[in-house]
């Protein structure tokens, strides 16, 4: 099989630069971003069946988007196994996929890029990472040349953690 295309230059060079603004080489930093890879699947799977109990997804669901858009996925890693991730891709505005399913076909044309999932555990929050995934997937839209960039929130998914709150830069 061939390998995998790693994200784009621009993208990996956005995170890398929030990783290396955020650390102190003689302490350990926030957790970092990296690209997302298929042995990653299974963490991300047990993730999203902690954080989000109320909305259960297939492993085989995030392979799809990985196969699909490799470029949009990243896992936040910790000390240990990752304790976040993002799943995005492009896809048509206003017509958000449904959850635990396959995407069916190429979406052509896209006219959004969908961030599916922005998924931390309590322990990752507050931590910088949010904004620094979203900053870094806030270029792709323009790179692929489409309008919107689009998340659409669920109710908190983790008892007893506040909502993330995010403001614009």
């Amino acid at each position: 099989a061939a390998p995998r295309p790693g994200p784009p230059k621009y993208l990996a060079a956005a995170v890398q630069e929030r990783e290396v603004s955020q650390g102190d080489p003689m302490r350990p930093g926030p957790p970092q971003w990296r690209p997302m890879t298929a042995t990653d699947l299974p963490a991300v799977k047990a993730l999203a069946d902690l954080i989000h109990v109320a909305y259960p997804e297939d492993e085989a669901v995030f392979a799809d988007r990985l196969a699909r858009h490799p470029a949009g996925c990243f896992v936040l890693r910790g000390e240990g196994p990752p304790v976040g991730y993002v799943i995005s891709h492009p896809w048509q505005f206003g017509q958000p996929p449904a959850l635990n399913t396959h995407l069916d076909g190429p979406v052509l044309p896209p006219s959004t890029y969908y961030i599916h999932d922005l998924a931390l555990l309590p322990a990752a929050r507050k931590t910088g990472a949010a904004p620094a995934i979203l900053l870094a997937l806030a270029a792709l839209p323009a790179h692929l040349t489409l309008l919107h960039l689009l998340l659409l929130p669920v109710p908190n998914p983790v008892p007893h953690a506040p909502p993330l709150a995010l403001a614009a830069p």
